[in-house]
């Protein structure tokens, strides 16, 4: 008869200080993901910086005084339709790949990695206006708040994890 160690186990020991306890796959799942926000995160933190010099040196003309309100109202349908499509795209992908109460490591990657493309996408776009346009305020607008969305969605795994019991009414911790 075989022994077997009677050692605890990482998964073991994260029930025990209740701590979620990752598979390989979705560890792997976990790391591919991470890489893949600081990449969306690393393209999106220079275009203010890079749009401002481009525009104020004076090699492309400045638009006038109208248009920029456009651009402004432009600047934020492009934003919030790069949040929406992401939104909509990413619990897509959870959708389809939903077992049980959780969402497998394969689907995590693509549902983020879809909504990661759509917020850099807009951002893309935004500095393509600001560039073309003359114009550097629909960068500086939008791009704090989808890099701020980016970081508020930070890929923690979460939902690859079965999801903690509810307390029933009048149970206490």
């Amino acid at each position: 008869m075989r022994s077997v160690p009677c050692e605890p186990t990482f998964a073991m020991n994260a029930a025990l200080n209740n701590e979620p306890s990752f598979t390989q796959d979705q560890s792997i799942a976990l790391r591919q993901l991470r890489l893949r926000w600081a990449i969306a995160l690393v393209l999106n933190l220079p275009m203010p910086f890079i749009a401002l010099p481009i525009v104020g040196s004076g090699w492309i003309n400045q638009q006038p005084g109208g248009v920029a309100g456009q651009s402004m109202a432009l600047a934020v349908v492009i934003g919030l339709a790069g949040l929406i499509v992401g939104h909509i795209a990413r619990n897509q992908a959870y959708k389809a790949h939903w077992k049980g109460d959780v969402i497998e490591p394969a689907g995590y990657v693509r549902g983020n990695t879809y909504f990661f493309l759509a917020l850099t996408s807009a951002a893309l776009m935004l500095f393509g206006l600001s560039i073309s346009g003359g114009w550097p305020a629909p960068t500086f607008a939008a791009a704090p708040i989808l890099i701020g969305l980016l970081i508020f969605n930070f890929p923690n795994g979460r939902p690859m994890q079965p999801a903690p019991p509810r307390l029933l009414d009048g149970d206490s911790l």
